[in-house]
């Protein structure tokens, strides 16, 4: 919206992107598989944890990547649920996974498996 200059201009921006999408796939996974294995596209816009995985599992050297200038920081949020945690008994398993997620084990485990930790040590070590 910033060099675009409000909603409208960046609406329009928004229709005339999706105006050259061949297939509009769910989700991030989805669109790498369509576009590394169908090599359907020209472009693929997605999520660093899928450019990493396409340059360090699929195909490392087929594909030029490009980060752009600026970015969108996309966080999945988690939480532990008291309504559904109660109605099944699983809060503590819940809780330990929140609490393993955020642990340095759990941020290593986020780097090898292409996502970018929370924690600068998991990233610096791995």
């Amino acid at each position: 919206m910033r060099p675009g200059g409000g909603d409208t201009a960046a609406e329009q921006f928004v229709r005339a992107l999706f105006r050259n999408v061949p297939v509009l796939e769910t989700g991030g996974r989805a669109a790498t598989n369509t576009f590394v294995q169908k090599e359907i596209g020209d472009v693929l816009l997605t999520f660093e944890s899928e450019v990493l995985q396409i340059t360090k599992v699929f195909s490392p050297d087929k594909f030029e990547v490009i980060y752009p200038p600026v970015s969108i920081l996309a966080e999945a949020p988690v939480s532990v649920v008291d309504k559904v945690v109660d109605r099944r008994g699983t809060r503590q398993l819940a809780t330990d996974y929140l609490e393993y997620l955020w642990s340095d084990d759990g941020q290593k485990l986020a780097v090898h498996s292409y996502f970018r930790p929370r924690s600068e040590a998991a990233r610096r070590e791995c």
